[in-house]
């Protein structure tokens, strides 16, 4: 049997005390819609501190921006989504200054870094404005920068694109891959994170 594997690393962690995110009526249930629904009011801290907890590979999602040059972004909110087609999705914050690139561009590269990458990661979530210096990269069919040194490439054209909340979720078709075995950059509890057998 393989070894599982563990995002964690160094000794183990105390338990986390349980948190309550609802906000109850005076009855101790939680307050309902006139329709019926489940309504909770989520404390904005708690919220951000659970998913804090949330083991994420890190990502640099890149597009050709509309002035022609090349634009990204560090992300953690990268999934895969379908097998037949083959789909992934990620969220970009309605905020973010490279959001018009993206919803202009035909479609946009995934960059998985690997452990070690932490400077690139920091780098892509600054604000710098030339991101790309020093850095080799390829252009994919879209003009999506594909990093030359990250551990996988995916190349997608832009499906969909959905509103969610504060941010926009952007659902994209895999037309070309290529990666390579490695060790993956995490982030966990704030800090980057190697992966460990257990």
């Amino acid at each position: 049997m393989p070894a599982r594997r563990s995002c964690a690393s160094g000794p183990p962690t105390a338990r986390l005390p349980w948190r309550r995110f609802c906000d109850a009526g005076q009855d101790g249930r939680n307050r309902l819609a006139r329709k019926g629904e489940l309504r909770v009011s989520i404390d904005p801290a708690s919220f951000k501190e659970l998913f804090a907890n949330w083991p994420s590979a890190v990502a640099v999602i890149t597009c050709r921006g509309t002035d022609g040059e090349p634009k990204g972004f560090t992300a953690s909110s990268f999934d895969p989504l379908s097998l037949d087609p083959p789909l992934v999705l990620f969220t970009l914050h309605k905020k973010a200054g490279s959001l018009p690139h993206f919803e202009a561009a035909a479609g946009f590269g995934v960059n998985a870094l690997r452990a070690g990458h932490e400077e690139l990661s920091a780098r892509f979530a600054s604000p710098e404005p030339d991101r790309f210096r020093g850095l080799k990269y390829t252009l994919g069919q879209t003009g999506a920068p594909l990093l030359a040194d990250a551990w996988a490439r995916i190349e997608c054209r832009t499906r969909h694109r959905y509103d969610g909340g504060d941010h926009i979720l952007f659902v994209g078709e895999i037309i070309a891959l290529e990666f390579e075995p490695a060790e993956p950059l995490v982030y966990h509890r704030r800090r980057y994170r190697r992966v460990t057998d257990v």
